[in-house]
């Protein structure tokens, strides 16, 4: 375990010491920056695919706790957070540590996050190699777009008539009634 932890890989172009392009690949989403900027560099992309493999797994981690945190009971939460306190420990001394040996030039590989990092194809999502040729030389004969016609004319819209407005009711004569004397309780 421990010849895994500081294996390092040769590779054709190594990054030279004090690289701080490979290095910042470890932090958070800066891999992006390193694969964007440096992706003719077969040592800076193992170093980007290593940080995004880390940036990746801590992502799920965090994704996967916080839905437990809605789903379990609060009794629950101490053990938690303190499993997300050594979660962010590990990936904080993980990313320190590789920034470390990519500044000095080494290639090291996390045991889980390389296998991981390196199946990320970032070689097809920032490649800047040269567009694809053109097929001929002469001017491709781009077609002429033919004329429009011209719109139909839209009827012109005619108002509606207004309605009548109702009649209102003429009030009914009620029958008079005649005043209710007044209850007097029973005894």
């Amino acid at each position: 375990m421990a010849d895994a932890m500081t294996n390092s890989a040769p590779t054709s172009t190594p990054a030279t010491a004090g690289d701080w392009q490979a290095a910042i690949a470890y932090f958070s989403f800066l891999w992006i920056y390193t694969a964007w900027a440096k992706s003719d560099s077969p040592s800076h992309m193992w170093h980007a695919k290593n940080g995004a493999g880390l940036f990746v797994i801590y992502l799920g981690v965090y994704i996967i706790m916080n839905i437990l945190v809605t789903v379990l009971p609060v009794g629950m939460l101490a053990l938690l957070g303190m499993i997300m306190m050594i979660v962010n420990l590990a990936v904080g001394l993980a990313s320190l540590w590789a920034a470390w040996n990519a500044w000095k030039g080494k290639q090291w590989t996390i045991p889980v996050v390389t296998n991981i990092g390196q199946k990320i194809p970032l070689e097809k999502w920032f490649h800047k190699g040269a567009a694809a040729p053109m097929a001929a030389s002469t001017p491709a004969a781009t077609p002429t777009p033919a004329p429009m016609a011209e719109p139909a004319p839209m009827p012109s819209p005619t108002p509606a008539p207004m309605p009548e407005p109702m009649p209102t009711p003429a009030p009914t004569p009620s029958a008079p009634t005649e005043p209710t004397p007044p209850q007097t309780p029973a005894a």
